[in-house]
């Protein structure tokens, strides 16, 4: 597909109903050589059994140049040259033929029907007979070149057995790393022919990659020459795989590599990417491919996708096909969907700017994938991860969040230090400049020696080493200190100069000894280094890091980041630079952390002594408060004091030791058993307060952690707390003398001790953070790279906009009427906060009040049976299995046993759930 429009009159053209899915086709008159196309274009359905029969063709549109005409419907029509020359290629002499070609079946003209075919071309490829690939006319080498595949493909045949173990040959099936041959070919081959046929445009085409993997079949057409295109993608596959035996020309042929991403998808058994169909995968590999519209960087892969993966209702509308959008929204919602789908960030792992790309990429958001360019011809190679930076930081929980200004990705994390100083960036290709290369390596080492000792507790050669190869060995697995030895002695015997001046004072450079740097990169894998900058921080950490990176950018590690990132601080947020790698952060056999945050164990010894199970909710108290370290799922030590009486005198201060995030372990509901019952509190920002009587939950679950709670007392429970989707997360006990939460015990919760508190004890509780201490955290925060997600940063939704609208006027006479300010962010965001809370007391449901029902007969049980006639016996089986009864799973789900929209949401939830077991 291309904006290129054709000459075709809009009278060829009636209206197409999307509903019956229609399209049109060309019926072509039989006719040979130079005569001139005939045709007529009618209209056909692709709905039902009896989809007429049709071919489509499969070519490029080449550059703009002068039109050839055709008579269609008896009227001479001007039209593409390369859609001409495909009809008449693809002509038959004896018979009519029916085809679909783009360029003419799709009126050009129109941007809503290109839209709307190109949302369909999928069906339109797979509901074809065969597909036709119109590769240009011969210039010379199609003979040779059909006989150069075969070649090819027979010297694969017998090396594999007949195929059967092409895959064990081309990987290496533990890690899947390619593995490549020091064979020659069994015969001659004609690489002269070869690298004539993978220069053929249509190899380095985007449209075609989606063309030829949803048709039944593809042959190609290369003036009268015709071959199988499956053929010629795993002889392209098996060149690779005997890349030191080809010349360099076909080497560097783009089409040749094109030719080799299409073999993951046409046959996909035989390759380690059968399983690459996720959006953010299909958008890398739209750089390697040619695209004359850039928006088809996006468009032209949906028909890849793994349907089984898609994102449903609102989500799926960034991916609706619309040529009027600008192309920085279409690579925006691209990239948003991308996250959405696989809720962590693996989608920015292949960003990584350079310094010129930056510059010219302000129309665009930093954290879009730039899908419409291509490829360089040295391309930088994705960073390893044999362990995931981000562990222990939890899941993403702001990736379905979209701020008022879409161009801002909110993300959460760490901030781990500041780069210090950063190398040049090094050689793409070391072959063109050894010397080059070696002052690159000299200078690395300088900046590591004079910058490490802060941090590194090893061998600092050694760390060098470990940087430069990113912790991977050849065979792409975890390095070990025996992997990097003949490196390390390298960079060990590096003589440090400046400015060409040795300490003899004689003015030379160091002779480069080639045959040594050979030998390192023959034994360590030194392509994580091109493209990239060598650094350190400020702690003393080395690392490598993107193109554009420079001395103040940040290092951070980014809930659901596989690598940290480099970012670099802007007036409004940040701009994401790409992906790193940082050795000193990093524990090799572990994968923790040690830098950025410790285990449990590490930090607390005694973490497995009973807990204190009394965690309290006070409206009054304006913090969280745990009495045990061992509630804590992150720690800061820190020094400061909360008044525990603020409404009596004399005030009592107590000591806080420090603040982190605290889950807690719930129970859902008095009505729920088995797992279906199991809930938790994820509280930030909680303070360590050993001397507090209780632990305390504060205000800051509804401002801050976006919980909304409920005091309504009945002999089964005292009130429930939901999450921002309604559902219940925890509830209180009534038996309790204060609002207490359920929670969970051994063996699905931690070791709790006694409760401590009484019933026959009045207690008056409280606790108060005041403002000087909390001050004295943000600054601490601040100097140390500290951030705490805002729970509340979404801005409105819709129905929260006309809520507001409706009972207050204004969020302006909102806030004030709370005592906030509209120009203070802070206080805009607890006035959503509360906003928020106040909008889920309105739209408290029957379900809910089921929770706090009296103990006897209970209508909705009775009615909960009545539920089993909505599903088959298979799901009632899996139902009774995981939740006992269907009442108790769509209590669980906070659905109404006797509403029909509810019962068919059960019916599709339970479905799903049983898919994700098999």
């Amino acid at each position: 597909m291309s904006t290129q429009t054709t000459a075709c009159a809009s009278s060829h053209y009636e209206a197409l109903d999307p509903t019956a899915k229609e399209i049109r086709v060309l019926e072509i008159v039989p006719a040979s050589g130079d005569d001139i196309i005939e045709c007529t274009m009618r209209r056909i359905s692709l709905l039902g059994d009896l989809v007429p029969i049709y071919e489509t063709i499969s070519y490029c549109w080449e550059l703009p140049r002068a039109p050839s005409s055709i008579k269609l419907n008896g009227r001479l029509t001007p039209v593409p040259a390369s859609s001409e020359a495909s009809l008449k290629r693809m002509r038959l002499s004896d018979r009519p033929r029916v085809l679909w070609i783009d360029a003419i079946c799709i009126d050009q003209s129109s941007v809503t029907e290109r839209s709307a075919q190109v949302a369909f071309m999928a069906c339109i490829y797979r509901a074809a007979r065969h597909n036709l690939i119109y590769l240009g006319e011969d210039d010379g080498m199609s003979e040779r070149g059909v006989k150069a595949i075969q070649d090819v493909v027979n010297d694969m045949r017998t090396a594999t057995a007949d195929l059967t173990l092409l895959f064990q040959t081309i990987h290496d099936e533990p890690t899947g790393a390619f593995l490549y041959s020091t064979e020659a070919f069994s015969t001659d081959i004609d690489f002269e022919a070869l690298e004539a046929l993978f220069n053929r445009h249509w190899f380095r085409r985007l449209w075609v990659l989606q063309e030829a993997f949803l048709a039944q079949s593809n042959t190609c057409h290369w003036g009268t020459s015709t071959f199988d295109l499956l053929d010629t993608v795993r002889a392209a596959r098996w060149l690779l795989y005997k890349f030191r035996s080809i010349p360099n020309g076909l080497y560097d042929c783009n089409g040749w590599r094109c030719a080799i991403e299409m073999f993951a998808f046409l046959d996909p058994d035989h390759s380690r990417e059968k399983n690459r169909r996720l959006l953010f995968e299909m958008l890398e590999i739209s750089q390697q491919f040619e695209k004359t519209e850039p928006k088809d960087s996006i468009y032209a892969v949906l028909g890849l996708l793994d349907h089984g993966t898609s994102l449903e209702g609102d989500r799926a509308t960034l991916l609706e096909v619309d040529y009027t959008k600008s192309l920085a929204d279409i690579l925006r919602d691209a990239t948003r969907y991308a996250l959405r789908q696989t809720c962590d960030l693996k989608a920015l792992g292949g960003i990584a700017y350079r310094s010129d790309e930056l510059a010219k990429s302000q129309k665009f958001p930093t954290w879009a994938i730039r899908a419409d360019s291509l490829r360089q011809e040295h391309s930088i190679n994705h960073l390893p991860t044999f362990f995931r930076a981000c562990d222990g930081l939890g899941a993403p929980s702001s990736l379905g969040d979209v701020p008022s200004n879409e161009n801002v990705l909110l993300l959460e994390g760490i901030v781990v230090d500041d780069v210090l100083q950063a190398t040049t960036v090094g050689l793409y290709d070391v072959s063109e400049d050894y010397e080059e290369h070696y002052e690159w390596l000299v200078s690395v080492k300088n900046m590591a020696i004079h910058h490490c000792d802060t941090a590194i507790h090893e061998d600092p050669f050694l760390a060098i080493a470990f940087t430069l190869v990113a912790g991977e060995t050849h065979s792409r697995k975890q390095a070990q200190p025996d992997d990097l030895k003949v490196l390390m002695d390298y960079i060990k015997d590096l003589t440090i100069y400046k400015d060409g001046v040795i300490s003899s004072g004689t003015s030379i450079k160091p002779r480069v000894d080639e045959e040594s740097m050979a030998a390192v990169y023959e034994t360590s894998r030194l392509t994580c280094c091109r493209g990239r900058r060598f650094f350190v921080t400020a702690a003393g950490r080395m690392g490598l890091g993107p193109h554009c990176m420079r001395p103040e950018d940040i290092v951070v590690i980014l809930r659901g980041g596989d690598t940290p990132f480099i970012l670099r601080k802007k007036v409004e947020g940040y701009w994401l630079l790409g992906a790193a790698y940082v050795h000193a952060s990093i524990n090799r056999s572990t994968g923790v952390n040690t830098h950025v945050k410790q285990t449990d164990s590490e930090m607390n010894p005694d973490t497995n002594s009973p807990l204190c199970p009394d965690w309290v909710f006070l409206n009054n108290a304006n913090v969280h408060v745990a009495k045990d370290r061992g509630w804590f799922k992150t720690y800061t030590p820190f020094t400061s004091t909360v008044d525990a009486s603020p409404f009596v005198s004399p005030h009592k201060h107590i000591p806080v030791l420090g603040i982190g995030t605290v889950e807690i372990p719930t129970k859902r509901s008095p009505n729920t058993s088995g797992a279906s019952s199991h809930g938790s509190l994820l509280l930030h920002e909680v303070l360590h307060v050993p001397d507090c009587l209780c632990n305390i939950i504060g205000q800051p679950l509804m401002f801050t952690d976006g919980y909304y709670p409920t005091l309504k007392f009945s002999a089964k429970s005292g009130g429930t707390i939901k999450d921002s989707q309604g559902k219940n997360v925890a509830y209180f006990d009534p038996k309790s003398p204060l609002s207490a939460i359920k929670v969970r015990c051994p063996p699905n919760g931690p070791a709790l001790g006694p409760h401590v508190l009484k019933k026959d004890v009045l207690y008056v509780l409280g606790c108060r953070w005041e403002t000087a201490e909390k001050r004295k955290w943000q600054e601490f925060k601040a100097r140390n790279g500290l951030f705490t997600p805002a729970q509340n940063a979404a801005s409105y939704t819709a129905e929260e906009t006309a809520f507001l609208k409706k009972n207050f006027g204004s969020e302006y006479h909102f806030l004030i009427q709370h005592g906030l300010k509209i120009h203070v962010d802070e206080d805009r965001e607890e006035g959503r906060a509360i906003l928020r809370a106040v909008m889920r007391e309105d739209e408290m449901s029957e379900d809910e009040e089921s929770d706090d029902k009296e103990d006897g007969f209970d209508e909705s049980e009775f009615e909960g049976h009545q539920a089993d006639y909505n599903f088959t016996d298979r799901q009632l089986d899996w139902i009774e299995k995981n939740y006992h009864n269907s009442e108790q799973f769509m209590m669980s789900y906070g659905l109404k046993f006797y509403d029909d929209d509810d019962l068919q949401e059960a019916k599709l939830i339970v479905e799903a759930m049983m898919n994700e077991d098999d």
